[in-house]
């Protein structure tokens, strides 16, 4: 930010218009002087800048407080003065662009009177645009919501508080920052650098920490709760699992061998009852075929004849077509002799209408010259009543303008004296008002004194009640002071109830918690349970399957077998026994068997798939379980911890109650929430009684106040009343000497009668009897100016008449010679119609004409295309006499062929509908047919197949068989499941190790993770991020301190800056100096002297300025006094090194009133006391 121009108007001591130009008027001095006398306003300079700015001064902090005047800073307005204003013009860089702002703050008083009461200050910002070559306005308005948003914008959040500290280092914050407490220098750091986000990090850091720590106790119980056989445990298992495999073949073999012989009975018995089937229909489909012979009899018959019908039928529409044919014929010649005659007709009708037409326009000819002057007459006498009606058109019109003025004539004559009648009541209606003023001030007057004598009387009343205080104010703060203490102990107190609140809320928990861990550790047995019943199912089900697939296996021998069948050719060598002859050609049991296994094998592979679904489901069902077993493990565990931490913050609340309270800690063990209670109501009882002894004091002392604050109202609003009165009966004397000159107000005054009255009430209103006069008089004048100018107008109408009729007589004669003329031609008929009438005659007969000559054309086409169509039914005619020969010679030869007659082939005819259903019934029979006897051949061979194929050891009895092969499937049932459960107990240690495993990866990669956030939390996480945070503060204030060290070297080479030390020797938020006389020994700032206090603070405050982290470069620095503590030579070099700045773009303005700078500094902005309170700018620039 760089200052450009500053304008002010009634600042305190300067009274008037003042303007600097820190370009123009100072020439871009690098160093410039505001010097002046002691109290001259050298700072109100300072002061300008802030109100233009932020609304604010360094010694003023308040935009606008009627509470607190002391700091209201529209107290900065001149004595005596109803405006001021402030207007700072700057330019800042935004987006590598220089942009020029102005802001303006400016206040006035009510009724712009200097006694009034301040209005609301307001402020105004403008941007200078480039193209407008004009400031453009961005805000204007008094109402800080609207206008801050902006300021907050340009100025960057920039607050008054920076602005002093790097900007305006007014007099008595010359040293702020470097006297700052830690809190404040901690604060402002922050506003400047930002260093809240190293908070939050740390924070973040922090909360990555205690996650970790919750991950990586969830990942340790879940691989603590993976169990894993032993290597023994799992050897045993496994030579169990042997035997029982062993066991299990044996029977199992045996087994086979009763399903087999059980097989074969079944299947014989099935084969006898699939050939009976097969017999029973091949019956039924024989009946219903000759149930239909018929039907299948004439649709054959049909498909035999079918070719000679249709050549029956096409004959038959021949002869038909030559027939209609004929008939056309004739007609067409009966037609076309009709024309022949029409057309005679027509040539004698067109050579009498050619000779009607030639005598028309002969005559037309003979009547044209008649005609065209007889048009041109009548235009004549058109053009001349047109002439004639416009002049009686302008008659009346003239007439009626007459008229009009004369009514308005009238209507001003009326107006005016209307507004004579309003101008006296006007006088009469003054004068009224004038008696009612004087009669309100004479009650004004006498009521202004009495509220004036009650007002100084409540006004001693409050000052002794103030005592021993100067202001009630501040007697009421003392008590106000102590009501808050007392409310602040109330607090305390509510705070003790509070956690007496949330000790009984950690009761109450405890028994929930313990409520919960009972209702876990009984849903963990349900499970239990739950995952022991699924497991035998689990069991009987893999049982199952192994049987299954055991089938399966044995018939995959087979079904490999006969893959090697198929592929056997006849006569060559079989691979597998090297023999030529193959009984697989020959035996057709062979492939029966074959099939028998393929179904069977199909089947149970369905089986076997429904089944592996099932026990993978029940596998799922019982990981499910597992999980909950570990979930509620867990979660027992976490609610114990839970009811641990509930316990430890019990006694914690225990311990801040007795803190609190007061209390004796030999009471902890015997603390109950009775005793507590008790104990809290004595105290706030005796609280509340203090409360309101100090509030019954309040109340009077402010009931007094307020008292003293309605009186002090009515005094001024008489005193206001009273002013008002008396000015408005001087505007009324000054316009009634507007009416008469001689008008004198003492001799009117006297000759009124003054009564006092009781209950009046004063209404005062602006009645602007001046504005009506005047409006009055400007009227009248306007009235008699347009009277006049009517007059003339009336006179003017009155000649222009008198022209009109004289013109009237003479178009009138030329009218009737005009009319003589026309008459003579044609008897006066109109000649338009005259010549209409003969040229649409003409134009008839000439229609006529070309009429009859169409109809002659279209008759002679008619007949050449009648003739056309002769010639074409001729040949057509023919083609059908050739084309029936034809067919009759086909239907002769086919009828010669069957030997039967064309009357009996067409008995044989089926229309399509019939044809269709004879055709479905005849494929429907002849099909089904086939197919039963097909069907009853095949199951007759399958049965004779089957019956050469018996086994070894072949036993008839079937129920034998049955109980057998049921002995034998319990026994292995058994031992499935025995084996089922071996298997399951190595599969889930299988299972258990994989999953072991996995839990132990995640647990290393939680264990990984957690360390590097628990060292990150030991670096930045500490205390939610603040330890971080006050570590890059004392980053940037070292960066500070170097900055500074900079400066301080070109003022004074003997000290330096340097952070102070704590304690443990680290370094903190305040600083020290190092004394390079001795040996850069470190030792508090406050050891300087005031001078060197001085050159410490000015180093540290263009540091401030220079840091670069500030969200808007500073490029003007003023500084308001303090060098009169330095000696001429560290003067100097104080002077040198400001004055370097200007290297870097930064303008430094010292105030000050030391007359060395004034030698040294040659721009310079003086201050001149004028007296009585009164000062003035002078810049000079030598």
């Amino acid at each position: 930010m760089k200052l450009i121009k500053i304008q002010l108007e009634n600042l305190n001591s300067l009274y008037g218009f003042h303007s600097i130009d820190f370009e123009k008027d100072l020439c871009n001095a690098p160093l410039f002087l505001v010097m002046g006398a002691t109290g001259a306003g050298k700072s109100t300079l300072m002061d300008a800048m802030c109100l233009a700015l932020f609304g604010q001064t360094p010694r003023l902090t308040k935009a606008k407080s009627d509470k607190d005047p002391e700091n209201d800073c529209r107290q900065i307005m001149s004595k005596g003065t109803v405006f001021a204003y402030s207007q700072l013009t700057f330019s800042k860089q935004e987006n590598n662009t220089i942009i020029k702002y102005r802001a303006t703050w400016q206040c006035e008083r009510a009724f712009k009177k200097p006694e009034g009461n301040f209005k609301d200050p307001r402020r105004i910002l403008e941007r200078y645009s480039d193209e407008l070559n004009d400031w453009e306005q961005i805000v204007s308005d008094q109402r800080p919501k609207f206008y801050e948003p902006h300021f907050n914008k340009v100025l960057e959040y920039l607050t008054v508080e920076d602005f002093k500290r790097m900007v305006l280092l007014a007099q008595g914050e010359f040293a702020a920052f470097l006297k700052a407490n830690e809190e404040e220098r901690a604060a402002i750091l922050e506003r400047l650098t930002n260093t809240e986000k190293y908070k939050e990090i740390g924070k973040k850091a922090a909360e990555k920490k205690k996650e970790f720590e919750e991950k990586l106790s969830i990942a340790s119980l879940k691989y603590s709760g993976v169990e894993v056989l032993t290597n023994e445990q799992e050897e045993n298992l496994l030579e169990n699992l042997n035997k029982k495999q062993i066991e299990y073949t044996s029977l199992d073999t045996e087994a086979k061998r009763v399903q087999k012989n059980i097989d074969w009975i079944e299947k014989n018995i099935l084969l006898q009852e699939k050939y009976i089937d097969a017999q029973n229909k091949w019956n039924k489909t024989e009946e219903k075929y000759q149930n239909n012979i018929e039907y299948i009899i004439k649709f054959k018959n049909y498909k035999k004849y079918a070719n000679t019908i249709e050549l029956i039928f096409k004959h038959d529409n021949l002869k038909a077509e030559l027939q209609n044919l004929y008939e056309q014929k004739e007609k067409n010649k009966n037609e076309a002799n009709l024309y022949e005659s029409h057309i005679d007709f027509l040539k004698l009708n067109i050579e009498k209408y050619n000779e009607i037409y030639e005598n028309l326009k002969t005559e037309n000819e003979r009547q044209r010259p008649l005609i065209a002057k007889a048009k041109e007459l009548r235009i004549e006498k058109d053009f001349t009543l047109s002439k004639l009606n416009e002049t009686k058109e302008k008659k009346i019109f003239y007439l009626q303008e007459k008229e009009k003025f004369l009514a308005q004539y009238k209507s001003i004559d009326f107006s005016i004296i209307e507004e004579k009648r309003k101008k006296n009541k006007l006088y009469e209606e003054i004068l009224i008002t004038l008696n009612t003023l004087v009669q309100y001030e004479y009650l004004s007057d006498k009521e202004y004194s009495k509220i004036k004598h009650d007002f100084e009387n409540i006004k001693k009343e409050v000052i002794l009640r103030s005592l021993p205080f100067e202001k009630p104010q501040e007697k009421l703060k003392q008590f106000q002071q102590q009501k808050d203490n007392l409310i602040a102990n109330m607090a305390e107190l509510s705070k003790a109830s509070f956690h007496l609140e949330n000790m009984q809320k950690i009761d109450d928990n405890i028994i929930k918690l313990k409520h919960k861990i009972e209702e876990n550790e009984f849903l963990l047995l349900r499970e239990n349970e739950k995952i022991f019943a699924d497991k035998n199912t689990f069991l009987n089900e893999s049982n199952s399957i192994n049987e299954i697939k055991n089938h399966i296996h044995k018939l995959s021998w087979h079904l490999n077998i006969a893959e090697k069948r198929q592929l056997l050719v006849s006569g060559e060598e079989c691979p597998l026994c090297g023999s030529s002859s193959h009984p697989y050609f020959s035996e057709k049991s062979f492939r029966s068997a074959d099939l028998d296994a393929l179904s069977q094998y199909e089947f149970l592979t369905e089986q076997l798939k429904q089944k592996e679904i099932l026990i993978e489901n029940s596998r799922k069902e019982l990981s499910s379980f597992e999980v909950n077993i570990l979930v509620l493990k867990e979660q027992i565990n976490n609610f114990k911890l839970d009811l641990d931490k509930l316990k430890q913050e019990k006694k914690e609340n225990i311990n801040l109650l007795i803190k609190l309270l007061n209390l004796s800690n030999s009471l902890e063990s015997g603390l109950t929430s009775e005793k507590i209670f008790q104990h809290l109501n004595n105290l706030e009882q005796k609280n509340e009684e203090e409360i309101n002894v100090i509030q019954k004091s309040l109340i009077e002392i402010q009931e007094k106040l307020d008292l003293y604050n309605i009186n002090k109202e009515k005094y001024l609003e008489a005193k206001e009343i009273n002013t008002k009165i008396k000015f408005i009966m001087k505007d009324i004397i000054d316009i009634l000497c507007y009416f008469d000159e001689n008008f004198s107000f003492e001799n009117y005054k006297k000759s009124l009668k003054l009564k006092d009255q009781e209950n009046y009430k004063f209404q005062l209103t602006e009645n602007n009897y001046f504005s009506r006069f005047r409006e009055i008089d400007i009227s009248l004048n306007s009235l008699n100016h347009k009277k006049i100018s009517l007059e003339k107008d009336i006179l003017v109408r009155e000649k222009n008449i008198s022209d009109i009729l004289q013109s009237m007589g003479e178009i009138e004669r030329k009218l009737d010679i005009l009319i003589k003329e026309i008459n003579t031609i044609f008897s006066g008929e109109d000649p338009n119609l005259i010549e209409k009438n003969m040229y649409h005659e003409l134009d008839e007969k000439y229609k006529t004409l070309v009429h009859e000559k169409e109809q002659l054309s279209e008759k002679e086409n008619k007949i050449k295309l009648i003739k056309s169509l002769i010639q074409a039914s001729e040949l057509k005619e023919k083609q059908l006499l050739d084309a029936l020969f034809i067919y009759s010679s086909s239907i002769e030869l086919e009828c010669k062929k069957y030997k039967i007659t064309k009357e009996e082939v067409l008995q044989n005819f089926l229309d399509e509908i019939t044809k269709e259903k004879y055709e479905a019934i005849t494929t429907e029979l002849e099909l089904d047919k086939s197919t039963a006897s097909a069907l009853m051949q095949q199951r007759l061979d399958d049965l004779n197949q089957h019956q050469t194929l018996k086994i070894d050891a072949y036993i008839e009895n079937l129920d034998e068989l049955l109980a057998t092969k049921k002995k034998l499937t319990i026994q292995i049932d058994e031992i499935t499941s025995e084996k089922t459960n071996i298997q399951f107990q190595i599969d889930k240690n299988i299972a258990n190790k994989e999953i072991a495993q996995k839990y132990f990866n995640e647990l290393n990669i939680v264990k990984s993770e957690y360390s590097v956030w628990l060292k990150l939390h030991q670096i930045i996480g500490i205390n939610n991020g603040e330890q971080f945070k006050k570590f890059a503060q004392i980053l940037n204030l070292e960066e500070l301190i170097g900055k500074a060290n900079y400066h301080l070297a070109r003022f004074e080479k003997r000290y330096s800056l340097a952070p102070a030390l704590d304690s443990e020797n680290k370094p903190r938020l305040a600083f020290a100096i190092k004394d390079a006389y001795h040996a850069n020994e470190v030792r508090s700032f406050k050891t300087l002297s005031g001078g060197e206090t001085f050159l410490v603070s000015l180093a540290l405050a263009l540091a401030l300025a220079d840091y670069r982290t500030v969200k808007m470069p500073i490029e003007t620095i003023l500084l308001d006094e303090g060098f009169g503590t330095l000696d001429p030579s560290t003067l100097q070099v104080a002077m040198s090194a400001l004055e370097s700045l200007y290297s870097t773009g930064t303008q430094v303005g010292i105030i000050s009133h030391v007359e060395f700078l004034k030698e040294a500094i040659g721009a310079r902005i003086i201050v001149e006391k004028l007296g009585n309170g009164h000062s003035a700018l002078k810049v000079e620039n030598i």
